[in-house]
C-alpha cells in the first residue's frame, strides 16, 4: 500500500506517494532522504519543488522541527491555528 521500494519515478509517483503520507509528520531531513526515495526510484528534490508550486500540496509545521503535507483545503484538519504555513 505504500509503495516501498517502487520503480515508478516523477511527479505523478510524487503525488501519488504524498497522499499515501499526509498527515505524518517527520523531519525536512527524513522526507528528503528516506520517506520519499523509498517509494520511488530515482527521487529528485525539484519534483516536490514543482509539485508545490504546481498543485494544492502544502507543507505545515508540526512539533519540534517536523513538517506534515497536506492538501491546502484539509490544512485546518492537521494544524493548530498557532502553526504556521508553508509551500
Amino acid at each position: 500500500q505504500q509503495r516501498v521500494g517502487s520503480t515508478r519515478s516523477g511527479v505523478d509517483a510524487l503525488q501519488s506517494a504524498m497522499e499515501r503520507l499526509f498527515g505524518y509528520p517527520a523531519t525536512a531531513e527524513a522526507w528528503e532522504e528516506d520517506l520519499l526515495p523509498a517509494r520511488m526510484e530515482p527521487y529528485y528534490s525539484s519534483w516536490l519543488d514543482s509539485l508545490l508550486a504546481e498543485s494544492e500540496l502544502m507543507w505545515a509545521g508540526c512539533g519540534s522541527q517536523k513538517v506534515v503535507f497536506t492538501l491546502e483545503g484539509d490544512r485546518e484538519l492537521l494544524v493548530d491555528g498557532d502553526e504556521a504555513p508553508g509551500g
